[in-house]
Protein backbone atom coordinates (compact mmCIF):
# COMPACT_ATOMS: atom_id res chain seq x y z
CA UNK A 1 0.00 0.00 0.00
CA UNK A 2 1.18 3.69 -0.54
CA UNK A 3 2.45 5.70 2.10
CA UNK A 4 1.00 9.60 3.01
CA UNK A 5 3.06 11.64 5.11
CA UNK A 6 0.96 14.41 6.50
CA UNK A 7 3.98 16.85 8.11
CA UNK A 8 3.23 20.12 9.93
CA UNK A 9 5.75 23.34 8.92
CA UNK A 10 9.21 24.43 10.38
CA UNK A 11 8.88 27.30 13.37
CA UNK A 12 8.04 30.73 12.38
CA UNK A 13 7.56 33.83 14.02
CA UNK A 14 3.58 33.27 14.94
CA UNK A 15 4.45 30.17 16.75
CA UNK A 16 6.93 31.87 18.59
CA UNK A 17 4.86 34.63 20.07
CA UNK A 18 1.70 32.73 19.69
CA UNK A 19 -0.02 35.37 16.99
CA UNK A 20 -2.94 33.45 15.39
CA UNK A 21 -2.21 33.51 11.40
CA UNK A 22 -4.70 32.15 8.61
CA UNK A 23 -4.37 34.71 6.21
CA UNK A 24 -3.41 38.22 6.79
CA UNK A 25 -0.95 37.34 9.39
CA UNK A 26 1.59 35.34 6.93
CA UNK A 27 5.22 35.43 7.75
CA UNK A 28 7.63 32.69 7.12
CA UNK A 29 10.05 30.58 8.87
CA UNK A 30 12.43 31.75 11.61
CA UNK A 31 15.78 30.68 11.21
CA UNK A 32 15.03 27.69 13.76
CA UNK A 33 12.60 26.59 11.20
CA UNK A 34 15.05 26.76 8.33
CA UNK A 35 17.42 24.69 10.09
CA UNK A 36 13.76 22.10 10.93
CA UNK A 37 13.14 22.02 7.33
CA UNK A 38 16.56 21.02 6.25
CA UNK A 39 16.58 18.23 8.66
CA UNK A 40 13.41 17.23 7.81
CA UNK A 41 14.33 17.26 3.95
CA UNK A 42 17.48 15.28 4.41
CA UNK A 43 14.98 12.46 5.85
CA UNK A 44 12.76 12.20 2.90
CA UNK A 45 15.81 12.59 0.59
CA UNK A 46 15.96 8.75 -0.04
CA UNK A 47 12.17 8.23 -0.35
CA UNK A 48 10.25 8.12 -3.67
CA UNK A 49 7.67 10.52 -3.79
CA UNK A 50 4.88 11.21 -6.12
CA UNK A 51 4.14 14.36 -5.49
CA UNK A 52 4.20 17.50 -2.80
CA UNK A 53 1.13 19.12 -1.77
CA UNK A 54 1.04 22.19 0.80
CA UNK A 55 -1.50 25.02 2.16
CA UNK A 56 -0.71 28.54 0.81
CA UNK A 57 0.69 30.27 4.00
CA UNK A 58 4.21 31.09 3.46
CA UNK A 59 5.64 28.65 6.52
CA UNK A 60 3.75 25.76 4.98
CA UNK A 61 5.34 26.97 1.13
CA UNK A 62 9.03 27.02 2.33
CA UNK A 63 8.99 23.90 4.53
CA UNK A 64 7.26 22.38 1.20
CA UNK A 65 9.60 23.45 -0.67
CA UNK A 66 12.89 21.81 1.27
CA UNK A 67 10.89 18.77 0.86
CA UNK A 68 10.31 19.11 -3.13
CA UNK A 69 14.02 19.98 -3.82
CA UNK A 70 15.54 16.85 -1.75
CA UNK A 71 12.90 14.58 -3.68
CA UNK A 72 12.76 16.02 -6.96
CA UNK A 73 8.81 16.00 -6.63
CA UNK A 74 6.48 18.16 -8.10
CA UNK A 75 5.04 20.92 -5.59
CA UNK A 76 1.33 21.71 -5.53
CA UNK A 77 -0.21 24.51 -3.80
CA UNK A 78 -3.77 23.49 -2.09
CA UNK A 79 -6.11 26.06 -0.32
CA UNK A 80 -7.86 23.18 1.58
CA UNK A 81 -4.66 23.08 3.12
CA UNK A 82 -4.71 26.22 4.66
CA UNK A 83 -4.84 26.75 8.66
CA UNK A 84 -7.99 26.69 10.53
CA UNK A 85 -10.36 29.63 9.79
CA UNK A 86 -10.01 31.82 13.56
CA UNK A 87 -11.83 34.87 11.94
CA UNK A 88 -11.54 37.49 13.55
CA UNK A 89 -8.84 36.07 16.38
CA UNK A 90 -6.87 36.59 13.35
CA UNK A 91 -3.75 38.82 14.33
CA UNK A 92 -4.31 37.98 18.38
CA UNK A 93 -1.92 36.91 20.92
CA UNK A 94 -3.61 37.79 23.97
CA UNK A 95 -4.52 35.11 26.56
CA UNK A 96 -8.48 35.99 26.06
CA UNK A 97 -8.11 35.34 22.54
CA UNK A 98 -6.35 31.62 23.09
CA UNK A 99 -9.05 31.20 26.01
CA UNK A 100 -12.08 31.55 22.58
CA UNK A 101 -9.91 29.51 21.08
CA UNK A 102 -9.45 26.56 22.97
CA UNK A 103 -13.29 26.60 23.95
CA UNK A 104 -14.18 26.43 20.69
CA UNK A 105 -11.92 23.25 20.53
CA UNK A 106 -13.07 21.85 23.30
CA UNK A 107 -16.87 22.30 22.14
CA UNK A 108 -15.65 20.04 18.61
CA UNK A 109 -14.44 17.78 21.22
CA UNK A 110 -17.38 17.45 23.21
CA UNK A 111 -19.43 16.59 20.19
CA UNK A 112 -20.46 20.25 18.89
CA UNK A 113 -19.47 20.50 15.36
CA UNK A 114 -21.84 23.59 15.06
CA UNK A 115 -19.35 25.83 17.37
CA UNK A 116 -17.62 28.31 15.25
CA UNK A 117 -14.82 30.62 15.47
CA UNK A 118 -16.01 34.19 15.52
CA UNK A 119 -16.58 34.95 11.95
CA UNK A 120 -14.73 31.88 11.49
CA UNK A 121 -15.58 28.14 10.34
CA UNK A 122 -16.99 25.50 12.30
CA UNK A 123 -15.59 22.10 12.30
CA UNK A 124 -18.16 21.17 10.22
CA UNK A 125 -16.08 23.04 7.31
CA UNK A 126 -13.01 22.39 8.34
CA UNK A 127 -13.78 18.82 8.04
CA UNK A 128 -14.98 18.84 4.52
CA UNK A 129 -12.33 20.40 3.50
CA UNK A 130 -9.78 18.10 4.56
CA UNK A 131 -11.71 14.92 3.94
CA UNK A 132 -12.75 16.27 0.76
CA UNK A 133 -8.61 16.86 -0.38
CA UNK A 134 -7.85 13.37 1.02
CA UNK A 135 -11.26 12.13 -0.97
CA UNK A 136 -8.65 13.33 -4.00
CA UNK A 137 -5.72 12.07 -3.58
CA UNK A 138 -7.63 8.86 -3.20
CA UNK A 139 -9.31 9.37 -6.40
CA UNK A 140 -6.07 10.80 -8.39
CA UNK A 141 -3.07 9.44 -6.73
CA UNK A 142 -4.13 5.88 -5.47
CA UNK A 143 -1.15 3.98 -5.90
CA UNK A 144 1.71 6.71 -5.00
CA UNK A 145 3.65 8.01 -2.33
CA UNK A 146 2.67 11.76 -1.11
CA UNK A 147 3.67 14.35 1.51
CA UNK A 148 1.43 16.82 3.04
CA UNK A 149 2.49 19.68 4.38
CA UNK A 150 0.01 21.72 6.44
CA UNK A 151 -1.02 23.04 10.03
CA UNK A 152 -1.45 21.33 13.29
CA UNK A 153 -4.52 23.07 13.49
CA UNK A 154 -6.53 21.16 10.71
CA UNK A 155 -4.54 18.00 11.13
CA UNK A 156 -5.14 17.89 15.40
CA UNK A 157 -8.82 18.59 14.56
CA UNK A 158 -9.60 16.05 11.88
CA UNK A 159 -7.94 12.97 11.45
CA UNK A 160 -8.92 11.54 15.18
CA UNK A 161 -12.26 11.69 12.78
CA UNK A 162 -10.68 9.90 9.99
CA UNK A 163 -9.00 6.77 11.81
CA UNK A 164 -7.78 5.85 14.99
CA UNK A 165 -4.40 7.56 15.95
CA UNK A 166 -1.92 5.82 18.80
CA UNK A 167 -1.92 7.83 21.80
CA UNK A 168 -3.72 7.01 25.20
CA UNK A 169 -7.29 7.63 25.82
CA UNK A 170 -7.99 11.28 25.83
CA UNK A 171 -4.77 12.75 25.38
CA UNK A 172 -5.12 16.17 23.44
CA UNK A 173 -2.94 15.69 19.91
CA UNK A 174 -0.08 17.76 19.43
CA UNK A 175 2.06 18.28 16.24
CA UNK A 176 5.87 19.64 16.92
CA UNK A 177 7.13 21.50 14.44
CA UNK A 178 8.28 19.67 10.90
CA UNK A 179 6.77 16.44 12.86
CA UNK A 180 5.85 13.62 10.22
CA UNK A 181 3.17 11.30 11.10
CA UNK A 182 2.84 8.25 8.38
CA UNK A 183 -0.28 6.97 7.36
CA UNK A 184 -0.85 3.93 5.17
CA UNK A 185 -3.30 4.56 2.41
CA UNK A 186 -5.64 1.58 1.63
CA UNK A 187 -9.23 1.79 1.81
CA UNK A 188 -9.38 3.66 4.49
CA UNK A 189 -5.89 5.37 6.20
CA UNK A 190 -4.72 3.59 9.00
CA UNK A 191 -2.05 5.48 10.76
CA UNK A 192 1.55 4.02 11.17
CA UNK A 193 3.06 6.41 13.04
CA UNK A 194 1.89 10.36 14.79
CA UNK A 195 4.37 13.13 15.78
CA UNK A 196 7.80 11.83 14.60
CA UNK A 197 10.41 14.01 14.80
CA UNK A 198 13.44 12.28 15.28
CA UNK A 199 14.86 14.09 12.13
CA UNK A 200 15.47 16.60 14.66
CA UNK A 201 17.35 14.78 17.09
Amino acid sequence: MALLYLVRHGESPVNVTRTFSYRKVDPGLTELGKQQATALARAFADKSIARVFTGPLQRAQQTARYIAQATGAPLEVVEALRELDIGSLEGRSDQAGWDIHDEILRAWRRGNPDAAFPDGENYHQVHARITGFLDRLATDFPDQDLVVVGHGGIFCCVLPQVCAIPLGKGEWLTLGNTAVSTFRRGQTLSCEQWNDQAHLT
